[in-house]
Formats: C-alpha cells, sequence, structure tokens
C-alpha cells in the first residue's frame, strides 16, 4: 500500500495543520472516522488554500513589511495629531480676539473692514477655522510621499534587499505587496485622522453645530491626494535604481504645494492642474474632479512604468 498514508483521528480533527504533510489535509467527514490509526488513500486528499506556500509567503511578507513601517507611522500620526490638538485649543482664544476685533470697526477705513470681515467670514466657524489652520493637507502629503520613499530604500540598509529578493517569491510579487502595504497605511492614517478631527469637533466647538461634511470631505479628498503623492513617489523610485529618497520626497511635495498658491493669480487659475495638491476641498468649494482624474492618471502611469523598469533592473 505504497499509495495509502496512516494518520491518527487527531490529524484529520487539525484539517491541514498536521505535521506529517503541511500541504494537505484529510477531506473526510469527521464522524466516518473510528477511533485510533486509520488507513486513508491520498487520492483523499486535496490541497487547501491556507496550505498554499505562496500565499503565505505573500501574507508573511505583507504583516512583516506592515510591522516595519509601524513605528515611522505612528511617530507621524502623534506629531500630525498634536498639530490638530494645538490648533483645535486655540479656536476659543480666536473666536475672542476676533469678537474684540469687531467692536473696533467703527474706527477702520471701509476697505480694512472688507479685508477683515473676509478674513473672520473664512474661519467664523470651528470647521472652518480648523480645517484652514490646521494645514492637514501638506501634512498627509508628506505623510504618503515619506512612507512611499521608506517603503524601498529602507532595504538598502543591512543588504536586506539581497535577502529579501533571494526568496522563493517572485521580486514584481514582493514589490506588489510593498505597494498594498504603502496605501493601507495611508488609508489607515488618514481613517486615524479623521477620527481624532471629530473628537476634537466636539471637545472644542464650544456648543457650535459641526459640519461633519465639511470635515469628511476634507479629509477624504485629502486621502486621495495623500495616494496620488505616494502612488506617484513610488513609481519614481522603482524607475530609478538608487531609489527616491527621504530628502527628494520632500522636496517633491514642497514644490507641489508652493505651486498652488499661483493659482489665485488672475490668469493663472490653470495652474490648479499642475499640482495634486489642489484635490483636497475647502468648506464651501466643489470638489475638483477634473484635477482628481488627471492625477490619478499621472498616478497609475508612474506605478504602472516603475513596474516595467523594475522588472528590468539589476539587483545589484
Amino acid at each position: 500500500m505504497e499509495n495509502d498514508v496512516k494518520l491518527k483521528l487527531s490529524d484529520i480533527q487539525k484539517k491541514g495543520k498536521n505535521k506529517a504533510s503541511d500541504l494537505w489535509y484529510v477531506k473526510k467527514v469527521e464522524k466516518q472516522a473510528e477511533a485510533g490509526d486509520i488507513n486513508l488513500k491520498l487520492s483523499d486528499t486535496k490541497p487547501t488554500r491556507a496550505a498554499n506556500p505562496k500565499l503565505r509567503q505573500s501574507r508573511a511578507l505583507f504583516f512583516g513589511e506592515f510591522k516595519q513601517m509601524r513605528k515611522s507611522s505612528l511617530i507621524w500620526f502623534a506629531v500630525i495629531a498634536g498639530l490638530c490638538i494645538i490648533t483645535a485649543a486655540t479656536y476659543p482664544l480666536m473666536k475672542v480676539a476676533f469678537d474684540a476685533l469687531q467692536d473696533q470697526f467703527g474706527s477702520l477705513p471701509p476697505d480694512m473692514v472688507n479685508i477683515i470681515n473676509e478674513m473672520i467670514g473664512a474661519m467664523d466657524t470651528f470647521v472652518k477655522y480648523y480645517l484652514t489652520s490646521a494645514g492637514l493637507a501638506l501634512m498627509l502629503a508628506l505623510f504618503g510621499g515619506i512612507v512611499a520613499s521608506t517603503m524601498l530604500t529602507k532595504d538598502s540598509k543591512g543588504n536586506a534587499s539581497e535577502f529579501l529578493y533571494a526568496m522563493p517569491i517572485k521580486r514584481t510579487r514582493i514589490v506588489v505587496i510593498k505597494y498594498a502595504v504603502l496605501e493601507s497605511i495611508v488609508v489607515l492614517f488618514n481613517l486615524a485622522l479623521l477620527v481624532i478631527s471629530v473628537v476634537l469637533a466636539l471637545c472644542f466647538s464650544g456648543g457650535e453645530a459641526i459640519d461633519y461634511v465639511a470635515i469628511l470631505a476634507h479629509i477624504g479628498s485629502a486621502t486621495l491626494m495623500s495616494i496620488v503623492v505616494s502612488s506617484l513617489i513610488f513609481g519614481l523610485s522603482l524607475m530609478s535604481k538608487k531609489r527616491v529618497g527621504f530628502g527628494v520626497a520632500l522636496g517633491i511635495v514642497l514644490i507641489m504645494y508652493l505651486i498652488l498658491p499661483l493659482s489665485a493669480i488672475d490668469g493663472l487659475g490653470f495652474v490648479r492642474y499642475l499640482t495634486p495638491m489642489s484635490i483636497p476641498t475647502v468648506v464651501g468649494a466643489p470638489f475638483e474632479w477634473i484635477v482628481s482624474l488627471i492625477w490619478l492618471a499621472v498616478a497609475a502611469v508612474a506605478v504602472a512604468a516603475g513596474f516595467l523598469r523594475f522588472r528590468k533592473q539589476d539587483l545589484v
């Protein structure tokens, strides 16, 4: 009986986790098994998905990469959350100062009164003040860009890349897993920031009616922008054998941010199409669908080109 395998009832109950064979489990109804040793043919066995070595490797690599990025992501979250808390906590003081300024309007020129009213009108509620002053769009763009650059450059330390790409798994799959980890971190980070923003609105709004839709629209569009920025830098890093480092990623994001104010100048409105930083919405402004679609396409092309280029690169 060369094609038979001898298993105990306890081995059947493990359903694929037996030590005798990690790739097979006995496909038998438990009530049909009798106590003691039994003989079953290998034809009665079937490979399981959970026992697939490629699936196990991919899963282990995903959570391993996620764990490596956990510490730096938590530090970034603590910094950005701290800035949000400071911004929210200053709203009561700001509101008192603006109310006191209103009493002095009678002695000011009409033009100056109009300018001040326009400035105050943009921040006359907690949500407007918080979303305008916290600088969430810039912070989230910086986070996405820096994490994207770190995903590949961290493997160059301690010859980690030589070990990683020597594993019995295709290097294209490794990069796909890294990209999935990157975007998972970006989305989870933004969701956590959304929760923090809602909690701060409840704590520091002073009883005002909270515009939850505005908060969701701003952070949701900022999440889209962060995905675009991280994808773009990840794709550029794949194209370059030296990878895009921290400083280059920081410079790219800052250039994108500094371009944005130019769109407010008469005749330069088209500039908003030249930077993904115009994707996040402000209170009362419509969502920039055209800008979003343009930069989603640019990011997709960058990632696709990066994958194609990476497949042809020498790793040493």
